[in-house]
């Protein structure tokens, strides 16, 4: 029988996905450092028992700062590596930034872990690293690549430091995670990101019309189709990736819903438990593709894993 690290490491353990997993980990019964350089936690009231890191991971001083975390761990303990600057927009005003912080931060880490003897890591890597614009179907990970933006060149640099990292016996996978939404719990809840979601419900809660952007694109009603994955799926497979990684590297895997949803079908179902929003369309936005939604099969092959929650379910689970 394969037995499962006792300890694990979550970079960016502070964020959105990473109190989701850590919360998940912690009533698993396993012990859990996190690592992140932000100083308020608006998921406070879900993270406890932690053992937690203020470290600026792309600093000069991280790979120290990082031995003095990792000296202390098992060697079978497991890194989840979700910290990063993740705006591809902000990306593009910033690309200096976001090239150094998402590099630097992934090369302190590699670096560490060779120190002090971890082998095992799970990488947060992105979508946005698919050339998108030649595809019109279901991206799957044989798709080309693309540096598309700085945050896109950010990802696949990391991903390449990774796949050709020369720690000994290391094994790891890159997770492409496509748009992740919905909450464990109401604490959970993502309130201020950038993804469509949580636009929506902003947009209810200061009483504004919600802007659609483009509605003559090639889809099914005219608005831009994305893949949704709800974020108690993907903390799943990242739990569940754990065991084949105690053997081999998994490469890299889509972590999508496999289904696309329009950006109308998205305004529509939360209109449903919200009916004061108010929508118009408006022109389209710079950038946007018509259509991106994950082939996902290759992750549901390996990990043995498939997504359970629908989209009704992930929209129930942030209305507020």
């Amino acid at each position: 029988m394969t037995l499962l690290p006792k300890c694990v490491v979550v970079t960016g353990g502070l964020g959105y996905i990473g109190s989701h997993l850590v919360t998940e980990l912690t009533s698993r019964g396993y012990r859990v450092f996190v690592v992140d350089k932000t100083e308020s936690n608006k998921f406070s009231e879900s993270i406890r028992n932690v053992e937690i890191h203020r470290i600026d991971m792309a600093e000069t001083s991280a790979v120290n700062k990082l031995n003095g975390v990792f000296a202390r761990l098992p060697k079978d303990s497991l890194v989840v590596h979700l910290a990063a600057n993740k705006s591809v927009d902000e990306s593009s005003k910033n690309p200096k930034m976001y090239i150094h912080n998402n590099v630097e931060s992934t090369k302190n880490l590699l670096i560490s872990m060779r120190e002090n003897g971890l082998t095992q890591l799970v990488f947060a890597s992105s979508a946005a690293v698919y050339d998108l614009q030649i595809e019109s179907k279901n991206v799957s990970e044989t798709s080309d690549l693309a540096i598309t933006s700085p945050y896109a060149e950010s990802k696949i640099i990391c991903e390449e430091l990774i796949s050709n990292s020369k720690i000994p016996e290391f094994k790891f996978v890159n997770f492409r995670f496509f748009n992740v939404a919905g909450a464990s719990s109401r604490a959970l809840v993502e309130k201020d990101g950038q993804n469509l979601i949580p636009a929506i419900f902003r947009a209810v809660q200061s009483k504004s019309v919600f802007k659609i952007f483009g509605s003559d694109y090639a889809t099914k009603d005219g608005t831009c189709v994305r893949d949704y994955i709800d974020v108690r799926d993907l903390v799943s497979a990242i739990i569940i990736s754990m065991t084949p990684l105690q053997e081999k590297s998994l490469g890299a895997l889509n972590i999508g819903s496999g289904d696309g949803y329009s950006v109308l079908e998205i305004v529509r179902e939360v209109k449903k438990k919200v009916v004061s929003l108010e929508f118009e369309f408006t022109g389209r936005r710079i950038g946007d593709l018509p259509y991106v939604v994950a082939d996902s099969t290759l992750a549901q092959s390996i990990l043995g894993w498939k997504p359970s929650h629908s989209l009704e379910s992930t929209i129930n689970s942030v209305t507020y």
